[in-house]
Parts: C-alpha cells; sequence; structure tokens
C-alpha cells in the first residue's frame, strides 16, 4: 500500500510538470498571437493616416491642390502672405484646410514615435506628400509656431520630412532607416 501511495506521489508530480510546461507554451503561443495582432493592428493604423479612408479628405486635398497645384509641378515654398490673400478673395477655408492636412500629418508622426502606427507603412504610403507639404508650407507652419508660441508645433511632421527625404523606396538603398 506504501508502494501505491509513493506511485500516486510520483504520478501526481509528473502531472503537474506536464501541467506547467503545457501552461509554459500556452503562455507563449499567446505571447506570440498578441505580438502579431500587436503588429497588424500598427499597419492598419497606418493605412487609416492615408487620406483615402474618407471622401471629405480627398476633397480638402483636391482643393488644396487646385489652388496650389501641388501634385502638378515641382512644389515651392508658398508665402504666408498669398495664403492670407487667398484666404481673403476665393478660398475662404485654406487656413482650415492646411491645418487639417498638417495635423493629421503630425498625428500620424506621432502614433509612429509612440510605436502606434507602423512607420515603414507611413513611409511607404505617405513620404511624397509628408515632405511635400511639409516643405511647401514651411512659411505656414514657421506662422504658426510664432503666433501660438511653440516650437513644438508639427516638430514630428518636420522631423520624419527631414528623415524621410533621405530614404528611398520600392526595395532600393536607404539612406535613412528603411527596412
Amino acid at each position: 500500500m506504501e508502494q501505491l501511495g509513493s506511485y500516486i506521489n510520483l504520478l501526481s508530480a509528473i502531472l503537474v510538470f506536464i501541467g506547467l510546461i503545457y501552461t509554459a507554451r500556452q503562455l507563449q503561443a499567446t505571447k506570440q498571437i498578441h505580438s502579431e495582432n500587436h503588429e497588424w493592428n500598427r499597419r492598419l493604423k497606418s493605412l487609416s493616416f492615408s487620406f483615402s479612408d474618407k471622401p471629405e479628405y480627398i476633397d480638402i486635398l483636391k482643393r488644396l491642390d487646385e489652388h496650389f497645384k501641388i501634385n502638378s509641378k515641382k512644389p515651392e515654398k508658398i508665402s504666408y502672405d498669398y495664403i492670407v490673400k487667398l484666404s481673403q478673395e476665393e478660398y475662404k477655408e485654406v487656413f482650415n484646410d492646411i491645418h487639417f492636412v498638417l495635423a493629421r500629418l503630425e498625428s500620424m508622426c506621432i502614433a509612429i514615435e509612440n510605436n502606434i502606427a507602423d512607420e515603414d507603412v507611413c513611409r511607404y504610403l505617405l513620404r511624397t506628400r509628408v515632405i511635400t507639404l511639409n516643405k511647401i508650407f514651411t512659411p505656414y507652419i514657421d506662422n504658426a509656431k510664432h503666433n501660438r508660441g511653440s516650437d513644438d508645433m508639427f516638430s514630428h511632421l518636420q522631423h520624419y520630412a527631414k528623415e524621410w527625404k533621405n530614404c528611398k523606396i520600392n526595395g532600393k538603398e536607404a539612406l535613412g532607416k528603411l527596412k
């Protein structure tokens, strides 16, 4: 009888050990699934910044292009005085449109910095737009910083515009940190 008790204790210890191994493997699998879900969600969040998810965003970009010819020529800085003149004459919502687009890109850059959005996906989708809009609206950005007394305004956008300007896309050699 004593021998049977020893076998039961041994069997119990073996079963507890197997249970611990199984639990550890389940935790590892759950961690892997969570990690993959996080990466997937970061990529989905990156897509949401592409301006293509809502027609009203596309309308804003069309209005900006209509008045500034952003997509049809080599972009040049647009003076703040010209933006003011335009707002008084034919494009009343120009300040709102510019600020909305820049703020949306700033939000994307902050999301990248905080690991909420995937930088590679955002760079692939919006590299040209970030660089171009930062360049042409630098006078607007400078004025907004001055008016609000904050050098941090649009600073993330400016950082990524500068960084991404040195990167190439589509598998070509990158000077930045393109993977």
